[in-house]
């Protein structure tokens, strides 16, 4: 059995793109014709899922159990200054993912809204992958 602290709130959704998908929009970006509609900020995404979901998937591909500890958006504030104030150290690079979620929308890595439809009307050049369908 694995454990597992988590900061981030159960319920808030962050992005992820695959690989493949930000391939397939790179190609649809550079080919658009007209770059003078596009925004000087292009944020796509796969999909949006919370720590919860993710960790249920890790479950089911790993076949192990994974108890969680949640932690507070005040305490993650606190350790995530605490940390960087001590200087910025790549083992921590975990914990700063997790706080940039606990984040919610536009704070890290999470959007309000994304260009998805711009770059690929209606999944018209393809169908974005949905998480856990890999």
């Amino acid at each position: 059995m694995l454990s597992l602290r988590c900061f981030s709130v159960l319920d808030t959704k962050f992005d992820v793109s695959y690989l493949g998908d930000i391939g397939k929009a790179l190609a649809a970006i550079v080919t658009i014709g007209d770059f003078d509609k596009l925004p000087n900020k292009i944020r796509i995404s796969s999909d949006r899922i919370t720590t919860d979901q993710a960790l249920d998937n890790y479950e089911k591909i790993h076949g192990v159990k994974v108890t969680r500890e949640y932690v507070s958006k005040a305490d993650t504030y606190k350790k995530a200054h605490e940390l960087y104030d001590a200087g910025f150290n790549f083992k921590d690079f975990g914990f700063y993912l997790q706080y940039f979620v606990s984040e919610g929308d536009d704070k890290g890595v999470a959007f309000s809204k994304n260009e998805n439809e711009l770059i690929n009307p209606g999944e018209s050049l393809f169908k974005w992958t949905k998480f856990g369908s890999i």
